[in-house]
């Protein structure tokens, strides 16, 4: 008897072996030639910036790793406005029209029309690489609650960044100005006279004061911004002209955007909630597209390191629920409801694992 016991004991923990093994199964992603810019990578801190900080390099990868991504290969038809960079810290409170205020993607860098279960999947993997140990399941559930027109309620810290936002305002953030300047660090620089003219002739207002900065990481890193400030209907307002390039998403774009102001006209429908503060705008400077974006106090991004005291998850899951509301504006098809966490598992963690080994890599 128990020699039988043994043998069905021996039977049962082979067939669990064999069928983990199946629901396990490691995928090593080909990797693809790409010119990292020093600076970045120096600059990111981890993985999870390491990732925010090269979108185009992700994409690529997607695309030549196509064919062993089921997942991704089975719904690459489900075409739609993508943000291109959902990633957990690029959702945010915004200030619009007529001081309402709305909780969405507040970086649309890179977006454009792409698969939208690509921007599922960009937010599952950035998450994993922030927490390793958060509950996928939870933030896939809200996401299809929020693509099937679902409500979820607004989490603790969610409710907090609205009440900071009316608390500031579209007043200038104190710690930027001194006066009607703003403020000087080594990071900044100066513009000159003619330059200076160019820029209030493309923005239309007349300019107080203006200095040229450069952010060091993430994905627009090193390219050319200026900061303003300008008087609005006799308010001190603070307008930032960030320089656009071709979209991270362009190695797998669906369809061909014309102008860089088409495709931010149509992030302003998708994600901007019809709600979008008249301020933003196109301009082209020397031949360079500008996005002219206010930068009220009031617009409050996430930032993880604010949520010590909230489950990670919780904040997570309530913007892949946000997400979902937002690609339901430009899909018809519902075949991203039937997504199942145990066959995308392995496809996340081998981006996951791809890009902690490309930033220990890089950074030795």
């Amino acid at each position: 008897m128990l020699i039988i016991n043994m043998e069905k004991l021996i039977i049962c923990f082979l067939a669990f072996f064999l069928s983990s093994n199946l629901l396990c199964k490691e995928i090593l992603l080909k990797d693809v030639p790409y010119s990292f810019d020093t600076e970045k990578v120096q600059a990111a801190k981890n993985s999870f910036h390491f990732l925010r900080s090269f979108v185009e390099y992700y994409y690529l990868l997607i695309k030549v790793n196509k064919d062993q991504l089921p997942e991704i290969n089975s719904r690459w038809g489900i075409v739609g406005w993508c943000a291109g960079d959902a990633h957990p810290e690029n959702f945010g409170v915004l200030i619009g029209e007529n001081n309402n205020r709305t909780f969405t993607i507040n970086d649309w860098d890179d977006s454009g029309p792409c698969p939208v279960y690509l921007d599922l999947f960009r937010l599952l993997v950035s998450s994993k690489l922030y927490d390793s140990s958060l509950n996928l399941e939870e933030i896939l559930s809200a996401y299809t609650l929020g693509l099937s027109g679902g409500n979820l309620d607004q989490p603790n810290i969610i409710q907090g960044m609205f009440r900071e936002s009316e608390d500031r305002g579209t007043t200038v953030n104190p710690k930027k100005i001194n006066g009607n300047l703003l403020l000087r660090n080594a990071e900044t620089a100066e513009v000159s006279s003619d330059e200076r003219k160019k820029i209030e002739s493309a923005v239309g207002f007349s300019i107080l004061d203006i200095i040229k900065t450069a952010k060091q990481g993430g994905g627009s890193g090193g390219l050319e911004r200026f900061e303003i400030l300008v008087n609005i209907d006799g308010k001190l307002t603070h307008l930032e002209l960030k320089n656009e390039i071709d979209p991270g998403i362009s190695p797998i774009q669906t369809a061909k955007i014309s102008t860089n102001s088409e495709r931010f006209n149509n992030s302003f429908f998708y994600f901007g909630s019809n709600n979008i503060s008249k301020l933003y705008k196109m301009i082209s400077i020397n031949g360079q597209d500008f996005l002219v974006r206010p930068r009220f106090y009031g617009n409050v991004g996430v930032n993880l390191n604010d949520t010590i005291d909230f489950k990670s998850s919780t904040l997570i899951s309530y913007e892949a629920f946000i997400l979902g509301t937002l690609h339901q504006k430009s899909i018809s098809s519902k075949n991203l409801m039937d997504i199942e966490i145990s066959k995308i598992n392995d496809e996340v963690n081998s981006f996951v694992k791809k890009f902690q080994s490309k930033f220990n890599e890089l950074k030795k």
